[in-house]
């Protein structure tokens, strides 16, 4: 297949996929995406753009069955700043396209199936505990004394805060009732917070093997001013905390 027949599929169109929407079509790709916003930033430098949600299954999965109807099927789904992996891996299913399973999707994008993986990989993580009333979060605050309480199934630091003892008690209130709200399964998750530095990385897998190109700080000074709400702005890349590591 050469790179004019590639039709790749771009859920989303904002800002944080336009980057990816130009450099495939720098490659020669076709490119159609979709965003329910009519003013999306990618819009015009797609090659095919449908006012679509990226959360619509059905929706896409009628498109991608349409384009396959006219003799110009979709080759691949493409994925970037968007945190719905299992959307993507049950469209690829249903339309014989690669992807990774739904299982690894789901548990990648759902917090507490994410970290039961973890804890049965005997893989170190923050303690935590799922709850569904105020009492069960006030009991694991006075237990653990600083914790980490966020929605189960949401990204983008939606119905994150950051709690303590001496969180006074209408906010322990409203953050509980924020967690919940920005769960689409309205499940609350809390975790023990582990002070240190943050980092993250990018990682691509091929061939079955793991290939980690990027590591990056993530930056929350502004925490004091923002508080009990859990806001980054911004990171480093590279790590200046894996410097020297690099350097060997």
């Amino acid at each position: 297949m050469t790179t004019s027949n590639i039709h790749l599929l771009v859920l989303g169109a904002g800002y944080d996929q336009v980057c990816a929407i130009k450099k495939a079509a720098k490659k020669g790709y076709q490119v159609t995406a979709v965003d329910k916003n009519p003013d999306a930033v990618g819009k015009n430098a797609a090659t095919n753009f449908h006012l679509i949600s990226n959360r619509d299954i059905d929706a896409i999965d009628n498109l991608i069955k349409n384009y396959a109807s006219k003799d110009n099927p979709i080759n691949g789904i493409f994925l970037m700043g968007a945190d719905i992996p299992n959307i993507a891996a049950e469209l690829c299913q249903r339309n014989g396209l690669p992807s990774i399973s739904i299982e690894s999707a789901n548990i990648a994008q759902n917090k507490i199936l994410m970290k039961k993986t973890f804890a049965t990989s005997s893989i170190p993580i923050p303690t935590f505990h799922v709850i569904s009333n105020q009492d069960e979060l006030k009991a694991f605050l006075k237990k653990y004394k600083k914790i980490v309480i966020k929605p189960s199934d949401c990204s983008g630091s939606r119905g994150v805060s950051l709690l303590s003892l001496t969180t006074p008690e209408n906010v322990l209130k409203s953050s509980f009732k924020e967690a919940y709200e920005n769960s689409n399964e309205k499940k609350v998750l809390l975790e023990e917070f582990i002070e240190g530095p943050q980092l993250s990385s990018e990682s691509i897998i091929l061939n079955e093997k793991a290939i980690t190109y990027g590591y990056a700080d993530r930056n929350y000074e502004l925490m004091e001013k923002y508080a009990p709400n859990i806001v980054e702005n911004g990171g480093i890349q590279p790590s200046t905390k894996l410097f020297h590591h690099f350097n060997k």
